[in-house]
């Protein structure tokens, strides 16, 4: 607009300089010229300003619609985020109830393993228990001059619990684990 002024009073210089050439500085004509000039300036400035605000809004419009669509971006994203979570946490629950079962079927293992082992403790010392019995018993026997068909079975082994499969699988994984795969050798 500062220039649009200058230029004006420029150009109004000039005109007046020009009447005064011709001789009609100050009349009615100087005065018709100069106030077209000046509504020529006047809708020079307003033409100017209505294209700068309609590029300013145009600027400003093009801008909001470049944040909206980032906002529905980023909107979007974070919804497959949350979707990625919430798919997280429905692993991790199944996880975990599997992580449970697991403890509680070698829990039940353990168990049985104590058990057994218990079962076996509790026979060998009833046998040491009955030891002294079955000696009577087999003199006896021997002192009414009838050995018994079933002396060896008077005298058992000492009873061992079973194997414990679990215990075995553990074992057999150690094994392999320390095997180096394709018949390499194993590094330390």
């Amino acid at each position: 607009m500062r220039e649009l002024d200058r230029q004006a009073a420029l150009q109004r210089s000039r005109a007046d300089a020009a009447a005064v050439g011709a001789g009609a500085f100050g009349g009615s004509r100087q005065g018709v010229q100069r106030a077209e000039a000046d509504r020529g300036l006047q809708q020079v400035k307003a033409d100017t300003l209505s294209k700068l605000l309609a590029s300013g809004f145009g600027t400003a419009l093009q801008a909001a619609q470049n944040a909206g669509r980032l906002s529905g971006g980023l909107g979007q994203a974070f919804g497959t985020l949350a979707g990625t979570t919430g798919d997280i946490g429905r692993l991790q629950q199944a996880l975990g109830q599997a992580d449970i079962s697991q403890l509680s079927q070698l829990g039940a293992l353990r168990q049985g393993q104590s058990q057994a082992e218990l079962d076996a403790q509790r026979q060998n010392l009833l046998q040491q228990a009955q030891e002294p019995f079955t000696r009577l018993q087999l003199g006896q026997n021997l002192l009414q001059g009838m050995p018994s068909a079933s002396i060896p079975s008077t005298f058992q082994q000492a009873t061992t619990p079973g194997a414990n499969p679990f215990l075995q699988g553990i074992g057999a994984y150690t094994t392999l684990s320390q095997i180096a795969p394709f018949g390499g050798s194993k590094s330390t």
